[in-house]
């Protein structure tokens, strides 16, 4: 492979798939029956729509059913953003006299039920980026001698293949990292680490919908390396004010759907191989009219 390998990595939730609305109804279903939630008795589309817009602070799954419990006792909306993630989460958790692990597998089991009963119903809950899904497509299918396609989520692996199956994206298990495979930054450079025993030209863009996420990847891995490039989706579960900060750092770039796109099918052409280099060599990509 002498123009060397590049490394398309993608969060799944917020960049593949817009799954707010699924992750919501399991969380409701799961405060049914760990907490007794009575949610016959509560506005269902008005608790969906609280926390789909408090989607943003949700960190990984299972602290959805937490937001649904705490939301079907009414906390406003603008309360559960501010505090949840300040000590909210973990003092209701202690109040429900739970553990984490307690609510992390009463969210798997509803959404295992779910499936089983509803499996059509299930996926129709979910979205799913278009844009994104075709580039992805092309990327697996077209060029797979020079990219390798990985996708690195919290969500629980079995359920992100069976949403990428889905969405009719190509994607081998072993390039799906879920729930339980560590630190995104950890699993980013055990896949460098592998990939560049194949090449010593190896270059790697991650996407992901939490600045958190890729500040936490920059600090640990990518900072000072012109290799590795970091997006921030503006697609996906984040806030202005952390597109803001995106469009003013350094080393992140903002994305919407339609540069990834026009860089995706840039990357389908011949010129491929000084695509990078372009990109590595033009950090802050958002004041460049050729991608607005």
């Amino acid at each position: 492979m002498s123009g060397g390998l590049s490394i398309w990595a993608f969060d799944f939730d917020g960049v593949i798939c817009d799954s707010a609305r699924e992750t919501g109804r399991a969380g409701l279903l799961a405060c049914e029956d760990l907490f007794g939630t009575a949610t016959s008795k509560l506005d269902i589309d008005s608790l969906l729509e609280g926390f789909c817009k408090a989607r943003p602070i949700l960190e990984t799954g299972w602290e959805a059913v937490i937001m649904l419990q705490l939301l079907s006792e009414g906390i406003p909306v603008d309360d559960l953003i501010a505090q949840f993630q300040r000590g909210m989460k973990a003092a209701t958790i202690t109040r429900l006299g739970v553990s984490e692990s307690d609510v992390k597998q009463a969210f798997k089991k509803a959404r295992n039920s779910w499936i089983e009963r509803d499996a059509q119903g299930w996926l129709a809950a979910h979205g799913f980026y278009d844009k994104v899904v075709a580039s992805v497509k092309d990327l697996v299918q077209k060029v797979s001698d020079t990219v390798q396609v990985y996708v690195i989520t919290t969500k629980g692996k079995e359920f992100a293949l069976q949403l990428l199956d889905a969405a009719g994206i190509p994607l081998s298990p072993e390039r799906v990292f879920g729930l339980g495979s560590g630190p995104k930054a950890e699993v980013l450079k055990s896949i460098l680490e592998k990939e560049s025993q194949k090449t010593n030209n190896t270059r790697c863009v991650f996407f992901e919908d939490r600045l958190d996420t890729l500040l936490n990847v920059e600090e640990s891995l990518a900072k000072g390396r012109s290799d590795i490039l970091l997006g921030l989706v503006d697609w996906g579960y984040n806030t202005q004010e952390d597109q803001d900060k995106a469009r003013s750092h350094e080393h992140i770039t903002l994305w919407n759907q339609v540069k990834a796109q026009y860089i995706i099918i840039k990357k389908l052409k011949p010129r491929i191989q000084n695509r990078f280099t372009e990109l590595t060599a033009t950090p802050n990509l958002h004041h460049n009219a050729e991608f607005r």
